[in-house]
Parts: structure tokens; sequence; C-alpha cells
């Protein structure tokens, strides 16, 4: 994936030179120690030049983010929110995922380096999305992650050019919170605009209050049901992805899940006369989330 914009250049150029000068240190040190060192030592040596060589050959401008972790640690949760897309399996039964995914933002040139990587062909997503802003000359932000903790490291960090720092062991919904808060002020996304009510196939919705009424009286529908149709609102005729709804309804500290979006999704249908197959109102966008058509459109 291709994250640093603007000055990838030259970042990816001075990496690329600092691991090529590293290679050739080790070439070196496994030249000098034949005859001298066990071949059984100097054996796995050579095998990681070679293997780093032909990565730096295939794409010196990419940088390869690996997700790894216990079985049921939440790595195919954090790469699909990472990915804005339901790429990989997430499920009660482990393992879910037998093989790798992989989301490829900077789409030139990084095919071979994914087939390199042994990813198949039909589990690659190929993204033009906001980190593609990089193509344009548009700044996307830097977000550290690392396990260096102490004041003087973000300092550090943070004065050589990261947008946001995050030290090791974080919270997954604290991580996702952060890129997706990063994105929105980076693509200056213009602010919700606040909605107080709504009317919706003949329900008329206050959001003040967290009712719903039509011409037959009250309609049965939970507070955070319409907090979700709130949210779609606010940001009407923009997809609006299920773990920002997430955020916005229940907060980072919730235990609920993308599920329950559909189902509170499900309940407004229902209350509105919105046919799911040929939506008028709520339109599914498959792998992203909920759109809320526009008031001429709908």
């Amino acid at each position: 994936m291709t994250l640093l914009p603007g000055r990838r250049a030259e970042v990816t150029a001075d990496a690329a030179a600092t691991v090529a000068a590293r290679l050739r240190a080790l070439d070196r040190i496994v030249e000098l120690g034949g005859g001298r060192l066990d071949d059984a030592l100097l054996a796995p040596a050579r095998e990681l030049s070679r293997r780093a060589g032909e990565r730096l050959r295939l794409s010196g401008t990419h940088t390869v983010v690996a997700l790894a972790g216990a079985t049921g640690s939440g790595k195919s949760s954090l790469f699909n929110a990472l990915s804005g897309a339901d790429i990989s399996p997430v499920g009660v039964r482990r393992p879910t995922t037998s093989h790798a995914y992989a989301c490829v933002w900077g789409v030139e040139g990084a095919a071979p380096l994914v087939e390199w990587l042994g990813v198949p062909r039909r589990q690659t997503s190929w993204q033009h999305s906001d980190l593609d802003l990089a193509q344009q000359g548009d700044r996307v932000p830097v977000l550290m992650l690392t396990a260096r903790g102490e004041v003087v490291d973000r300092v550090v960090g943070l004065e050589l050019g990261a947008d946001d720092y995050l030290a090791k062991p974080f919270a997954l919904r604290e991580l996702v919170a952060r890129v997706r808060a990063l994105l929105r002020r980076s693509t200056a996304a213009t602010a919700p605009v606040s909605v107080a009510a709504l009317e919706l196939g003949g329900v008329r919705f206050d959001f003040l209050a967290l009712t719903a009424e039509s011409r037959r009286g009250p309609v049965e529908l939970t507070a955070h049901d319409i907090l979700v149709l709130k949210v779609l609102a606010e940001r009407r005729g923009e997809i609006v992805p299920r773990i920002d709804i997430v955020e916005e309804v229940s907060g980072l500290d919730s235990e609920a899940t993308l599920r329950k979006v559909d189902n509170h999704v499900v309940a407004l249908r229902r209350a509105i006369g919105d046919d799911p197959r040929h939506p008028r109102f709520i339109h599914t966008v498959r792998g992203s989330g909920y759109r809320l058509a526009r008031a001429d459109n709908a």
C-alpha cells in the first residue's frame, strides 16, 4: 500500500537507498565469512539477501503493511475497516481466513509485487480512494504505529512530519477511529449538517425527541433505529460506512457490531415502506455502507 504522499518520492527513495546499502553490507559479510564461518550460518543470510533484492527490484515505491496476530485477534475486522470494504471474511468459526488478502492503493506497478507476495488475484482489492490523492500531488496524512511510546519518541515522530502517533498496545477501535479522523481532516470533508427532523415515506422523524410518527400514530422504532437515520440524514447523498454509523450512534466503547447497523436499516425500511430490492430512500452500497437518497432523487 502506498501511504506516503507529497514527500513520498524522497522518503521512498531514501528508504530504498538505505535498504540497498544494508543489503550490500550483508553480501560483504557473507563474502568475507566464506571459509571462516559455518555455511549453515551463512545460508540464511544469502537467502535473505536474495529475497530482499527481488522485493526491491519489483517496486521501491510501495510499502507493504502486514496485519499479523493470533487466531481470533481481529485481523480480518481491522483489515476490512482500513480498506473500507468487506474483503476478508469474518465469522465465528476459526480460522476464517485460509489465504492472504490484500488491498492496494497506488495501483500502478503493484501487480508484480502482489503476485510475488503470493496473494491470489481474486483476493486482492485494487482501490482508488482518498489514499490515491498522492497520485495528484495532494497530501495524505501519516499515522505512525510503533512500540516506542516514550514522550521523546512521540515528539520526534511528530516533528519528522507524522500527523498522528499511536504506540502499542492500542485498541482496534482507537486505531480505526484515528485513521478515519485523519482521512476526514485531510480531504476537508464537508461537516455534517445538523438535522432536527425529517419526513420519509409518510413518517415524520423527530431527531431531538427520538420519535417517529405517521398519520396512524406513533411508529415502533428504537432510539438507535432513529439515530442511524439521523447519521444518514446529516450526510445525505454520501456513502456512510457502517463503522462510522456504529461510532456515531453507539460510541467507540460500545460492543455494537456492523451487523447491528443492518438490523437498524431493516427496521427503518419496514417503517417507511422502502423495498430493499428497489429502494427509494435508503440505498445499500455493497462493501461500503449506506446512502440516504437526496430529496430530489427520492
